[in-house]
């Protein structure tokens, strides 16, 4: 019954997200710009509707997200920022509770922090010192974020570590348009990335909590 279900609520996530990507200058139409939240807050729903749930966290997290997406649409950027700064933290908290360190662990984190904070730093070279406080601070957070998922040790780990390089991949594609230039359909691509890496924490979320049996593993 699991696997049927999470067929179909993929395959909506799928459609929600195959109809904002293709709107405007890809197909002709146009959606109201709060529909960039629509995939986000239902897949929130999912897991809320799911029985089997043990950690609500991950839906605070897509809330917070979806809060994000809304204030970006609105033109807040610190407002955005901060929101999914939450969200991530939500995240953190999640991993971490079930977090096994060890040396792997800690040297994966110092190479995802390290590479992370360089990114920031040489894309942001020329920018003033005060506007850059919030990018560096939030760079910190979803680092961390990121972090913890490859500290995570239990059931599905993969996807919610695959969810997190998406979300460095996504922001650090973000950053690269502010500060320094922009590309061919770079922003289908931000958001393609962004709604993976939703997806791949949710889908993670559904079968952990729907696995009958919930043995630590190890890496």
């Amino acid at each position: 019954m699991f696997k049927k279900n999470n067929f179909w609520w993929s395959i909506a996530y799928l459609l929600l997200t195959v109809v904002y990507l293709s709107k405007d200058s890809y197909s002709g139409y146009v959606l109201p710009s709060y529909f960039i939240a629509f995939p986000v807050f239902f897949a929130s729903f999912i897991l809320l509707s799911n029985k089997g749930l043990k950690e609500y966290l991950i839906i605070l997290a897509l809330i917070f997200s979806g809060a994000g997406d809304l204030s970006g649409v609105a033109g807040s950027l610190i407002l955005q920022m901060c929101f999914f700064a939450v969200a991530h933290i939500l995240y953190i908290i999640t991993f971490l509770k079930k977090a096994r360190f060890s040396i792997v662990g800690i040297v994966i984190s110092i190479l995802i922090i390290g590479f992370v904070l360089f990114y920031i730093i040489f894309i942001t070279i020329k920018v003033p010192g005060n506007e850059l406080y919030a990018p560096i601070a939030y760079s910190i957070v979803i680092s961390v974020m990121c972090v913890s998922s490859f500290l995570y040790n239990w059931q599905y780990r993969t996807l919610f570590r695959t969810g997190a390089v998406l979300f460095i991949i996504s922001d650090g594609m973000i950053a690269w348009r502010m500060y320094m230039d922009s590309f061919p359909y770079m922003s289908l691509a931000i958001m393609a990335s962004y709604y993976l890496a939703q997806y791949f924490f949710v889908n993670g979320a559904l079968r952990r909590d729907n696995q009958s049996s919930k043995t630590l593993i190890t890496v």
